[in-house]
């Protein structure tokens, strides 16, 4: 199997979800975040951005998710049509589409 960077454009967000959940509580879009220029030869990527927590948020343990959705809005929300991430530790909801990058983040 080979891994490469996509050839398409990508709608990069981050997202807070909780225990058990498919879909963020909240997420941000990351507009500058082009994983096309993402690969081996690049390094460390680093993503900036705020994702705030609303007041309703169930307070204890969450989890920061990553998603790569198709920029079409037809296709945008179909998780079948994002990608998930290589690494091995990195756990894909297929159902929402997200890469998860943490599980022990807590919101207090």
């Amino acid at each position: 199997m080979g891994l490469a960077s996509p050839r398409l454009p990508r709608v990069v967000a981050a997202g807070l979800l909780a225990p058990g959940a498919t879909q963020p509580a909240h997420s941000i879009v990351l507009p500058d975040a082009d994983p096309r220029w993402w690969g081996p030869e690049t390094g460390a990527i680093r993503l900036r951005g705020v994702v705030p927590v609303p007041a309703d948020f169930p307070r204890g343990s969450c989890r920061l998710g990553l998603r790569f959705a198709d920029p079409s809005e037809r296709l945008r929300d179909d998780s079948r049509y994002a990608f998930h991430l290589a690494n091995r530790d990195i756990v894909f909801s297929a159902e929402g589409g997200w890469n998860i990058l943490a599980e022990d983040i807590t919101c207090d």
